[in-house]
């Protein structure tokens, strides 16, 4: 089914913009902290919400993200009724961090790295920090 065009979008106002939860609650927290439940060596729990468990299952969907899920529970109903019982309850989503593309989120989960820490090339180099 082919999507309408939006013709006429609308900036997304600064003060609204959600801001990345580094180190407590973002992409890149995800997997140290569902390490550091299973008790992996050198893993740190950044996500105080989610409790440790034996066995995790990330599940990523690329492009789809929380503010959708939400606007429409009718496409995506099973999605939608597990938004209440997210980050161990709290209701509150993960964060992606900036840029929010899809190579700089990936690269953070993968690595544990806020975006201008992983030098991936999609990063603007001006966001971009030596990693060390």
């Amino acid at each position: 089914m082919a999507q309408p065009v939006w013709s006429d979008p609308v900036p997304l106002a600064l003060g609204t913009a959600p801001a990345p939860e580094y180190g407590s609650g973002s992409l890149a927290d995800l997997l140290p902290t569902l390490a550091a439940g299973m008790d992996v060596p050198g893993a740190t729990a950044t996500i105080p919400e989610l409790t440790p468990a034996d066995r995790n299952c990330v599940f990523l969907i690329d492009g789809l993200g929380w503010e959708q899920i939400k606007a429409h529970p009718d496409e995506a109903p099973y999605l939608h009724s597990l938004l209440g019982s997210s980050r161990g309850g709290t209701g509150r989503p993960l964060t992606a961090g900036f840029p929010a593309t899809t190579a700089t989120s990936l690269a953070s989960v993968g690595t544990g790295l806020r975006p201008a820490r992983t030098a991936c090339p999609a990063t603007p180099s001006a966001t971009r920090t030596p990693a060390r």
